[in-house]
């Protein structure tokens, strides 16, 4: 369902932040936190371990891009939570 949104906000370009080979960070239209970001990889993974190298690359820096983003806007180092779904077992 995930990559089934990401593709409506690809063909949309209204909410993306930032984009890489393998992970998009976009602000969805549920945001409720007033600074509220989405990071989808392009691809499913049911853990950070399915990752190859290059998408552990790409997600480390989507989210050096993201915060940096954050601290700069604050211009202060901006504190900040994530939460990665639990795959299937």
């Amino acid at each position: 369902m995930l990559l089934d949104y990401l593709a409506e906000e690809n063909r949309l370009k209204e909410r993306i932040v930032f984009q890489n080979d393998h992970f998009t960070a976009l602000v969805p239209f549920w945001a409720v936190w007033p600074f509220e970001i989405l990071l989808v990889s392009h691809r499913p993974s049911a853990h950070l371990a399915e990752l190859t190298p290059a998408e552990t690359s790409n997600l480390a820096e989507a989210l050096k891009q993201v915060t940096t983003r954050y601290d700069n806007l604050f211009e202060i180092s901006f504190p900040y939570s994530m939460g990665f779904p639990p795959g299937s077992q």
